[in-house]
């Protein structure tokens, strides 16, 4: 690989990886129900970062092996960040949105999962408040302990949505 390429590539993994990390670690103890551990979007990167293991017999440079390094540390980082509830808020992708700032939740039961939806307030919106939708799928088994939790923490905010 040339290495302008090798330096995009790892300043850009290298960002990100530090990024989710800041957010794991922010969010990590603060949450009391973890969402499902394995989904395709999980099982993909670790798929990629075998992939990648693979591939380290045909680097050359030493500026390879720093990309390389990159690239680990950035799937490492999305495989251990993890989304679900707590007692402060709810937390995806390293994010941790109050409860005062979740206007209205609904769960959905599946055969094996537990989806449940929040539309939160953005407060980080520049010129007007806007909303954002968290999706985090838990354990179905799992469904009446964090159907209690959720009635407890914000029963008030608890809406039927419109399946699609």
């Amino acid at each position: 690989m040339d290495t302008s390429s090798n330096i995009l590539l790892t300043v850009l993994f290298g960002g990100l990886g530090v990024w989710m990390l800041m957010g794991y670690f922010r969010c990590v103890r603060k949450l009391k129900y973890k969402d499902k551990m394995w989904t395709a979007s999980r099982i993909l990167f670790a798929v990629a970062g075998v992939l990648s293991l693979m591939s380290i017999f045909m680097y050359r440079s030493p500026l390879d092996f720093v990309r390389f390094a990159a690239m680990t540390m950035c799937i490492i980082a999305f495989l251990i960040l993890r989304d679900g509830i707590g007692e402060e808020g709810i937390g995806s992708m390293g994010r941790l949105t109050p409860w005062k700032d979740v206007k209205a939740y609904d769960y959905a039961v599946y055969k094996k999962k537990m989806s449940v939806f929040f539309i939160c307030e953005d407060k980080d919106a520049k010129k007007k408040k806007g909303e954002y939708t968290v999706a985090i799928n838990f354990d179905a088994k799992d469904e009446k302990e964090i159907t209690d939790y959720l009635n407890q923490k914000a029963g008030k905010k608890h809406i039927r949505m419109k399946k699609d």
